[in-house]
C-alpha cells in the first residue's frame, strides 16, 4: 500500500477518475482477437470504438494480425514510460505477464490501426473493476508524456520464457539431409543455453559484426540469471566469462530423437521396398517358368 501511495504521488495519478471504457461482453472477449495465433481472451479495453459483432453464424468476424509500431512518440519515450507502467501495475497488484506496444490490422490489408498499450495478465486474475483502475493509471501515465492517441487493452496471457550443435554448413531446403542436420547449422534461429543454467534454453536471433568480431543477439534471460541485477562485461583480466553452449541439452536430445526416428523411418521404407522387389522378382520368375513350360509342351 505504501508503494501505491508513493507511486501515485510521484506520477500524480488519480485512480478514481472516470474513464471511457468500451463495453466488453463474453462474445467480444472471445472473438476480439480472432486471427491471432494464440486467440487470447480480451479482459478490458479503453476507448469507445464499437466492436463489430457478427450478424449471423455465417458471418465471420474480421481477422486481425499484429503489426509493429515505429513512427510514434511512444517509441521515443518508452525507456521512461515503460518502467512507469509496470511499476504502476505492480503497485495495485495486477498480475501482469507482458507489456507491449503494438498495432492491429485486418489480415491482408496494408493499413494498420493506432498504437495500443497491450498488457497481458494471468488468466482469470483481473476483474473488470481492477482492470478499469489499472487502465486509468496507464492512461494518465501516457498523458503525462503528452500521448493521448494510445488506448489500453488487457488480455489473458501466459508468459513462458523460451530460453531452447560443431556447426554444420546450411544446406538448400531440397537437400535430403536438411531436416536432420538443420538444427546443427549456424542458420538463424541458433539454439543456445548458458552453461551455468542449462535448464533455460533459447534462440540466437541474429548475428552482428563489429570490426573483426561477430556477436549473436539473444534475450537476456537466456544467458543471465532471472533477476533484475545489472550485468556488464568490461573485458578485464580477472572477469569471469559466462559460457554459452549450442545446442542446449533438451534441444540436443530432441535432435537425437529426430535423427533416430528418421533412421527408423528409412529402415522401414527400405524393408518395404525390398519386399516389393522380391515379390516382383518372384512374379517374373513364375511367369518365365510358365512361359518355358508352355514352350516345352
Amino acid at each position: 500500500m505504501q508503494t501505491f501511495l508513493f507511486l501515485s504521488q510521484v506520477l500524480n495519478l488519480d485512480l478514481t477518475s472516470p474513464l471511457q471504457g468500451a463495453t466488453t461482453n463474453e462474445l467480444e472477449s472471445e472473438l476480439y482477437y480472432v486471427g491471432l495465433p494464440s486467440s487470447p481472451i480480451l479482459d478490458y479495453r479503453t476507448g469507445t470504438a464499437p466492436w463489430e459483432r457478427p450478424t449471423s453464424s455465417n458471418v465471420h468476424p474480421v481477422l486481425k494480425e499484429l503489426r509493429p509500431v515505429f513512427d510514434h512518440n511512444i517509441v521515443t519515450v518508452w525507456d521512461d514510460l515503460g518502467p512507469e507502467v509496470y511499476r504502476h501495475l505492480d503497485s495495485i497488484q495486477v498480475t501482469w505477464t507482458s507489456i507491449d506496444v503494438v498495432s492491429f490490422a485486418e489480415v491482408g490489408k496494408k493499413e494498420q490501426g493506432p498504437p495500443v498499450l497491450w498488457i497481458g495478465v494471468k488468466p482469470q486474475s483481473l476483474s473488470r473493476n481492477d482492470a478499469h483502475t489499472a487502465a486509468v493509471g496507464c492512461k494518465q501515465i501516457l498523458e503525462s508524456h503528452q500521448i493521448t492517441d494510445v488506448e489500453v487493452e488487457f488480455r489473458e496471457s501466459i508468459f513462458t520464457r523460451s530460453a531452447g550443435p560443431k556447426l554444420l554448413e546450411p544446406t538448400p531446403s531440397k537437400d535430403a539431409t536438411t531436416s536432420i542436420h538443420g538444427p546443427l547449422t549456424y542458420a538463424l534461429g541458433l539454439k543456445i543455453a548458458a552453461k551455468d543454467t542449462q535448464n533455460a534454453e533459447g534462440t540466437g536471433a541474429l548475428y552482428i559484426r563489429n570490426g573483426g568480431k561477430v556477436y549473436i543477439l539473444t534475450a537476456r534471460h537466456v544467458v543471465l540469471p532471472q533477476n533484475n541485477k545489472h550485468y556488464e562485461y568490461r573485458n578485464v583480466t580477472n572477469e569471469r566469462l559466462r559460457k554459452v553452449i549450442h545446442p542446449g541439452p533438451q534441444i540436443f536430445q530432441n535432435v537425437l530423437k529426430s535423427i533416430e526416428a528418421r533412421i527408423n523411418d528409412r529402415k522401414s521404407t527400405i524393408g518395404t521396398q525390398n519386399n516389393t522387389k522380391k515379390q516382383a522378382k518372384n512374379k517374373s520368375a513364375l511367369k518365365a517358368a510358365e512361359a518355358a513350360n508352355k514352350d516345352f509342351t
